[in-house]
């Protein structure tokens, strides 16, 4: 019996791992979005293989020891292990909470091209067509906690800009959603600015998205002026889009 029981040590020891790569798996799935559905799944499966191993291997433990130690000091540590790694992924990959100005290869650059077919009206969108023009360009998905935060924040930036002489355009582009979710999101949420599906993740790629809600101004030129990560509100985005404007006025010694 004991001899069994070390087997089974040892296979629910495989179990807990392999249950352990499969929360990985997930959580960067989920946190870079390349499938989050995907991610989620196996996030769940891996949850419930680990967990559900750890509880069964405890139990026969007690059985085959006939006494209500619970777990050894060394599965005990190893458990920890597990879920600090597991903890410490989470809060290393996940989004920020607050719009923060990151660093990226396009700021200076010209924008890549951004095209489509506006999801509420049909008509077409172009970024080419908005020359000329301040443009907040934002990435958001229907799932996505910070973007349903942050939505009615843009909505009050966009009525500002919409009566302002000079106001930025808006252009919002989905992220790994599907057209259907993200438009009655959209709806939902009464955006009234163009928003672009993005099937393939063609613009995403171009524009290097990680995460939503990511969100860049775009000067008149057309050169991609500041990236922001995390959701967005109206007060910093006025802060983030008065400072472009000045950088492009010393810039052109203006």
């Amino acid at each position: 019996l004991a001899q069994e029981a070390g087997k089974l040590r040892m296979e629910g020891m495989a179990l807990i791992a392999a249950g352990a790569a499969l929360i990985v798996v997930g959580i960067v799935l989920i946190h870079t979005l390349a499938s989050a559905w995907i991610g989620a799944v196996l996030l769940a499966i891996g949850a419930t293989v680990a967990f559900g191993t750890i509880g069964f291997v405890d139990d026969y433990n007690k059985v085959v020891r006939k006494q209500n130690m619970g777990l050894t000091p060394r599965a005990k540590f190893g458990y920890q292990v597990l879920t600090c790694v597991v903890v410490g992924i989470v809060l290393a990959t996940r989004t920020p909470q607050e719009a923060t100005a990151v660093s990226s290869p396009l700021l200076g650059h010209e924008a890549p091209a951004l095209t489509g077919t506006d999801l509420i009206t049909g008509k077409p969108v172009s970024l080419a067509a908005l020359r000329g023009h301040y443009v907040v360009v934002n990435f958001f998905a229907s799932w996505c906690i910070p973007c349903q935060d942050e939505a009615p924040e843009l909505s009050r930036f966009h009525y500002e800009q919409s009566r302002s002489a000079g106001g930025a355009d808006m252009v919002s582009v989905v992220f790994h959603d599907t057209t259907s979710t993200a438009l009655g999101f959209l709806r939902e949420k009464g955006d009234l600015w163009p928003a672009i599906a993005d099937p393939g993740g063609a613009i995403a790629e171009r524009y290097g998205i990680t995460g939503p809600p990511t969100t860049f101004i775009i000067d008149p030129a057309g050169r991609v002026s500041t990236v922001i990560v995390g959701p967005a509100t109206q007060k910093n985005l006025d802060t983030f889009l008065k400072a472009a404007r000045t950088n492009q006025a010393s810039a052109s010694g203006g």
